[in-house]
């Protein structure tokens, strides 16, 4: 919805979107998941947690960054901001695959991975259709505005995905499908 976003409530053409937007985009998302992967191998020695902890900082910093991209006026800010909080998403298989891989055993890591996908595939379709249903409801009373007061709950979303991650690290090391042989 980001595009849809900022040609409504910023009243950006198409084409500047298209071409500005999307290579800011791939400015932030192509190399972030090079470096979650370098971080997640380096950290993940120390201890198997990192991956659901640096996903857990990148989402707590960047929340506020991403309820900002959706209230600011200026059209580039909100764009320049829109494309740094899609560290997120471009992290996130990073942490979750790799978070998968330790708990699964070795011969059940591709099945894993497919019910990972999968999951997050129907469980990640839900969110445009909930923000489409939020800003047409909105839309009567906030005009253009009501997609970027629904897209607000994208970084709410995050917010309690961040906290079931922390969560999860509690558990996380006693779950491990091969012992811990780097974290003492």
């Amino acid at each position: 919805f980001a595009p849809a976003f900022l040609m409504r409530s910023h009243h950006l053409a198409m084409k500047v979107v298209g071409v500005r937007y999307g290579l800011l985009n791939a400015l932030v998302s192509i190399p972030s998941p090079i470096i979650m992967g370098i971080l997640v191998d380096r950290l993940g020695k120390r201890d198997p947690r990192w991956p659901l902890w640096l996903l857990v900082i990148a989402i707590a910093a960047l929340c506020p960054v991403a309820v900002a991209a959706f209230l600011v006026s200026s059209a580039w800010v909100s764009m320049g901001l829109l494309a740094v909080v899609n560290i997120i998403p471009s992290i996130f298989m990073v942490a979750t695959v790799v978070s998968g891989h330790r708990l699964a055993p070795v011969e059940l890591r591709a099945a894993a991975s497919a019910i990972m996908l999968i999951t997050t595939a129907v469980i990640g379709g839900v969110g445009p259709v909930l923000a489409g249903a939020i800003s047409d409801a909105l839309h009567p009373t906030l005009g253009t505005a009501a997609l970027g007061r629904a897209l607000l709950a994208t970084p709410a979303a995050w917010a309690v995905a961040a906290i079931v991650f922390l969560m999860a690290t509690r558990w996380f090391r006693q779950e491990l499908a091969e012992p811990d042989r780097t974290a003492s």
